[in-house]
């Protein structure tokens, strides 16, 4: 296979999930270096140990067979810290967690020694910095970029270290007084090169920038108002920022209070990295995701249809899975312990969605891909929260259950939150399918990895099988698309084919969303996902996509134009 869009070399999937795994996840042994089934032997083993807990050692040994298959078969994988530090001495699973961030030095100087704890045992990390006030007191003060900074400054010195990417969330409230700076941040180049920023936003705002009227700025403890902007000044300038550098994205804090599983504990204003888990200060999840193209059944002549019995055994075994990987995780610190423990959040979501749709033969621009993603998450969200349910029958609810959501209506839950669409950046690779719920990101590229040696690229194995089975020349497709970055009017395809094949960047705006929603509706905590733009989207289409991602009731969203900075973060494929 040619590599169809740039020089680099061209691996195939399982190459890719080779070199993934070496770099990132197996461990050292006293023979050399484990084998991927060593891995995976090694995870359902100390995993499937919280069993004992609960049940006899038979029984456990049972739960740890069926862990394995799990794993093995890439029709579930937990999240890359757990497969990395599972049975290891490091022992800390967790996905991601958000920290308070103080006023004072010390404070500050206590969460950077976590945040490095975390950094270092692959994890990531969410912030606000709502609270944080001009320490002169003498109005607009860059506090917020100062305290970021330092952030981003220990995230470098540990990335080195670190078995992937360190990432951080940073998040201030729009009616901050540093706001306007806290927008313009990424347009300095290498800023904060360690987060992703995203804006908290709320109804009232919205309408206010939709009305054409100010808002007050004052400082998180205070009532004081400090001063007063236009909200549609602030609107825009959000976009034309998004517009530029991809940043920043928004999220929508009265969307994500109304779903808050424990409103009884206060406001929830920080997400994880990518935004998919909304958090309280020292809470963290560990997250996990099904892979949809494992829950096909072959219908035969290249046909295939959803094997809904399978996707239901995947889901139980999952939220038991993540719910064992809390009772044997290793926190970071006691605090987070306390608060992670009080309501034992989960994120069960998925990967390979536009594998599915590819081997359904349905476009992810049309109504039925909508209709899909409405169908399978509902049945997710359905075996989850019952699976969550029989759990808490035999282990019992939740710590903080009576101050939730479920106590209103006696419904005896494990767990607060079930379910979470993570990005699957890792994950999806080793397993060989496209990230998330995300569309094909690009015909050939899928996206670059830097594994020690520099960009590496590869072809989605979906788009092989289906070149095989429809009979089309996949490699005169990867040079016709490398030349014209689209497939419409490929004279070796049909208008059917060319509608199915259509890339991240050629599907609107209106239509990623539509998908994003479909998932949201039945998601307990948030998703994650790139509004991928095309180079050409002006700044005004992308303020509209901020309003119609508020008016849908998305709790967050991120966009990028494609080619609107050199250091190109990764685009789903």
């Amino acid at each position: 296979m040619q590599a169809a869009e740039n020089n680099t070399p061209t691996l195939t999937a399982d190459a890719i999930a080779d070199q993934i795994l070496k770099a990132r996840i197996l461990r050292k042994t006293s023979t050399g270096l484990e084998s991927p089934d060593e891995m995976y032997r090694r995870v359902a083993h100390h995993v499937a140990g919280a069993e004992n807990n609960y049940a006899s050692a038979s029984e456990a040994e049972c739960v740890e067979e069926r862990f394995l298959h799990l794993m093995s078969t890439n029709a579930f994988l937990p999240n890359s810290p757990t497969l990395r530090n599972a049975g290891t001495e490091e022992g800390a699973l967790g996905a991601c967690y958000v920290l308070p961030v103080g006023s004072q030095p010390h404070q500050l100087d206590d969460t950077i020694a976590l945040a490095k704890d975390i950094y270092h045992a692959g994890a990531g990390t969410g912030f606000s910095f709502s609270g944080i006030r001009d320490p002169q007191g003498q109005g607009p003060y860059d506090a917020v970029g100062a305290v970021a900074q330092k952030i981003d400054d220990a995230a470098k010195e540990e990335d080195q270290a670190s078995p992937r990417p360190v990432a951080n969330m940073g998040t201030l409230r729009i009616d901050h007084p540093e706001i306007r700076s806290f927008i313009a941040i990424k347009q300095k180049a290498g800023a904060l090169s360690h987060f992703n920023l995203s804006v908290g936003v709320t109804d009232a705002f919205m309408s206010a920038a939709l009305a054409g009227r100010k808002i007050p700025l004052r400082y998180d403890d205070s009532d004081a108002t400090v001063g007063e902007v236009s909200a549609h000044r602030l609107l825009d300038e959000i976009a034309q920022t998004a517009w530029l550098t991809g940043e920043p994205g928004m999220l929508f804090l009265d969307a994500i209070q109304r779903a808050n599983p424990l409103p009884g504990l206060g406001d929830i204003v920080a997400t994880n990295p990518c935004g998919e888990v909304p958090l309280y200060p020292f809470e963290a999840c560990n997250l996990g995701s099904i892979n949809l193209a494992a829950c096909l059944q072959d219908a035969g002549q290249g046909q295939y249809i959803i094997d809904w019995n399978r996707l239901a055994e995947i889901t139980a075994d999952s939220v038991r899975f993540l719910d064992d990987v809390i009772d044997v995780t290793r926190w970071v610190d006691p605090r987070v312990e306390e608060v992670a423990l009080r309501g034992r959040k989960i994120g069960l979501g998925v990967m390979g969605f536009a594998d599915m749709l590819l081997r359904l033969r349905v476009p992810y621009s049309s109504r039925m891909a909508t209709t899909i993603a409405d169908e399978v998450m509902s049945f997710i969200r359905e075996h989850a929260r019952a699976e969550s349910m029989k759990l808490a029958s035999e282990r019992g609810v939740f710590p903080a259950w009576g101050m939730s959501v479920f106590a209103a209506d006696n419904t005896p839950m494990r767990h607060a939150a079930c379910t979470a669409i993570a990005p699957t950046g890792t994950i999806s690779r080793i397993a060989g399918v496209s990230p998330g719920i995300e569309p094909i990101g690009s015909m050939a590229s899928a996206y670059p990895h830097f594994l020690g040696h520099g960009p590496i690229t590869t072809v989605n194995p979906t788009l092989i099988r289906l070149s095989q089975d429809l009979h089309f020349d996949l490699d005169a497709t990867l040079h016709y698309y490398a030349e014209n970055h689209s497939l419409r009017q490929a004279p070796s395809l049909s208008e059917e084919l060319q509608h199915l094949l259509m890339t991240a960047t050629e599907i609107t705006p209106e239509q990623h969303i539509g998908i994003q929603c479909a998932f949201q509706k039945h998601t307990d905590s948030a998703v994650s996902k790139t509004i991928a733009l095309n180079p050409k989207t002006c700044a005004r289409q992308v303020e509209a996509a901020f309003q119609l991602a508020w008016r849908v009731g998305l709790k967050g969203i991120t966009l990028y134009r494609m080619g609107s900075r050199p250091d190109q973060p990764i685009i789903a494929a």
